[in-house]
């Protein structure tokens, strides 16, 4: 990746991918590495826009700015909505990757991402669930029971006090309440489990 490439040049790159990616079939291979390509002119660009409130890089690619050439990008690329949602869900994992090889551990934390790479992750939150899903059975229980609490707790554990931080207005509002529900339904389930039988 040349570091000295303007954002035209590395949209003409992007651009390039992202037809290719319509051309490619159904080649597992070819399209992982056509994602890895768009990933990496994603994280290139975002050295060009600046995150004015961290005063760096916006290397969360938050700013308006840099979400315009986004879409620019895939407009040119004749992508709809539709498929520019679903080709950038297919790519946050490479993007996250991208991150973690450009940038040095301290920065990727003071970002609030995690240094970690998503293997050694999905393998401890595996391990974690596991561990879970035995604490949780006892000789007598129900095993649907305890699967539907570890699959719970695990889906909540994915939500990061930093993306509900985010949050704003109406969202956040809901989030609010959601979890407002959450609390009471958890603390019904603890009393009965808490029970003398």
């Amino acid at each position: 990746m040349d570091p000295t490439r303007t954002p035209d040049e590395i949209r003409s790159a992007l651009v390039h991918s992202l037809r290719a990616l319509r051309r490619v079939g159904d080649s597992r291979e070819q399209r992982t590495a056509l994602f890895r390509d768009i990933a990496a002119c994603l994280v290139e660009v975002r050295a060009h826009f600046e995150d004015k409130t961290a005063r760096q890089p916006d290397w969360k690619g938050r700013t308006r700015d840099y979400k315009e050439w986004v879409r620019e990008s895939y407009a040119k690329a004749q992508y709809t909505h539709d498929e520019m949602t679903a080709t950038q869900n297919a790519v946050r994992y490479h993007v996250s990757a991208h991150l973690r090889e450009r940038l040095p551990r301290a920065q990727l934390e003071s970002l609030g991402l995690r240094a970690e790479p998503i293997a050694e992750r999905v393998r401890e939150f595996r391990s974690a669930q596991g561990a879970e899903l035995k604490a949780l059975r006892g000789q007598d229980s129900n095993p649907d029971v305890a699967r539907a609490l570890a699959g719970a707790l695990v889906v909540l554990q994915r939500v990061t006090p930093e993306s509900v931080a985010e949050l704003q207005g109406t969202a956040r509002t809901q989030a609010r309440a959601v979890l407002a529900r959450l609390a009471r339904r958890a603390s019904e389930l603890r009393a009965v489990a808490d029970a003398e039988e």
